[in-house]
């Protein structure tokens, strides 16, 4: 088989690193696979160092590079028209048999090529994404982005050949909306322990570069600002847990958020700068990071549908051997994380009733006591092992 895999994100943002490379390397070694193929949206050139990882790895490909007409909604318009003629040209000259999509847009553009031929396409990581962007503020319901990306999501429902959900919760949805329960199957956001693992001598380097004081303990949040994650109640958050541990406590956060904005979020809410420290670090460096924390944040917003994400970052937090603080309502981490004592549940809009925080805290603190990294590690791969997305791929190019 000669197989198309479509991406949607740039080639040097960390979900590309965290997701999809893993995937590229698994379909390279399976033996129905002859030649495979990449093409994502670029909106800028991609590094040389991940070029050269592709073709290292005797991987094609075809970058789509998208015009910037500085108005987001003319440049997705454009996009949407050009690409599809581009990715069916690749399919065309390389002789595609069989196309993977990872996420909703991408299927999108997968669903918008096959119109054109009868090419079987599979799209994984397929979740409601016109939802999560009408949830958080991104579209309106009226937004023709919202509009066209619900259309092609019911689409892809019907046509594609299978549909990989990254949530158990969101495979039972589908099934019990009419999707053939004998094409859904789900494959959690997966990690490698090999670059994801507890490194007590990173976890020095890390906290004597930092500069934080022995006995402090120590929290962590990879991640943005706003969209699917919460804003400003990030930083409140933050604040109530500085104060839980009378100040004894550091953070790290490893995000894209400017700097100035950053430094002015922490003023207004009263952080000081002794406390608290600001990186952005390639995704290589993060498990250094991570090893030097005591304990880890995952602040999603909570939407009508966050209980289908399957966070990248949840999975490589236990991999490193840390509970997990997570708000409420996120993916199948809501079924399994209080229960297995891998981490705590957090309403974020309850954070100012201080008996419900500290009882939130007090938990979380007792888990970083007695933690065993074994045991998290063990949850890992139970929960978010590569094992079922191999499996999977075989089921699929064997179908």
């Amino acid at each position: 088989m000669n197989v198309l895999f479509i991406g949607y994100w740039n080639l040097d943002d960390p979900l590309t690193s965290a997701t999809i490379f893993p995937h590229l390397s698994i379909l390279s070694k399976h033996d129905r696979v002859n030649s495979l193929i990449f093409t994502n949206t670029q909106r800028e050139m991609g590094s040389v160092e991940k070029v050269n990882y592709l073709k290292e790895s005797g991987i094609v490909y075809y970058p789509l590079l998208s015009q910037n007409y500085h108005l987001t909604l003319i440049t997705k318009i454009i996009d949407f028209v050009t690409f599809p003629k581009k990715i069916l040209k690749i399919c065309q000259d390389n002789s595609v048999d069989l196309i993977i999509a990872r996420g909703a847009p991408a299927g999108a553009l997968a669903l918008l090529v096959t119109n054109k031929n009868d090419l079987p396409f599979v799209v994984e990581s397929f979740e409601p994404h016109a939802d999560y962007m009408l949830e958080t503020g991104t579209w309106s319901k009226y937004d023709p982005r919202f509009i066209a990306q619900k259309h092609w999501e019911g689409k892809i429902k019907k046509k594609a050949k299978f549909i990989l959900t990254v949530s158990e919760n969101y495979e039972s949805f589908l099934k019990k909306e009419g999707v053939a329960p004998d094409k859904v199957f789900t494959a959690p956001c997966g990690v490698n322990i090999k670059k994801f693992f507890y490194d007590p001598y990173k976890s020095q380097d890390v906290r004597k570069n930092l500069n934080i004081p022995s006995g402090t303990k120590v929290a962590i949040y990879v991640g943005k600002f706003g969209g699917i994650y919460y804003g400003d109640e990030i930083f409140i958050l933050l604040k109530k847990m500085l104060s839980y541990y009378n100040d004894n406590l550091f953070v790290i956060i490893l995000s894209n958020i400017e700097e100035e904005e950053f430094r002015k979020k922490c003023f207004l809410y009263a952080i000081s700068s002794n406390n608290v420290k600001k990186l952005f670090v390639p995704h290589e460096e993060v498990n250094a990071y991570l090893s030097a924390a005591d304990f880890a944040v995952a602040p999603y917003r909570k939407t009508k549908v966050s209980k289908y994400l399957s966070p990248v970052k949840v999975g490589e937090y236990l991999a490193a051997g840390l509970p997990v603080l997570i708000t409420e309502g996120v993916g199948d981490e809501m079924n399994y994380l209080e229960r297995n004592h891998l981490g705590v549940t957090l309403n974020i809009h309850m954070m100012d009733e201080d008996t419900y925080f500290k009882s939130k805290m007090d938990k979380i603190n007792k888990i970083v006591e007695i933690r065993d990294h074994g045991y998290f590690v063990k949850n890992a791969l139970k929960y978010r092992s590569f094992e079922v997305v191999e499996n999977l791929y075989d089921k699929i190019l064997n179908a």
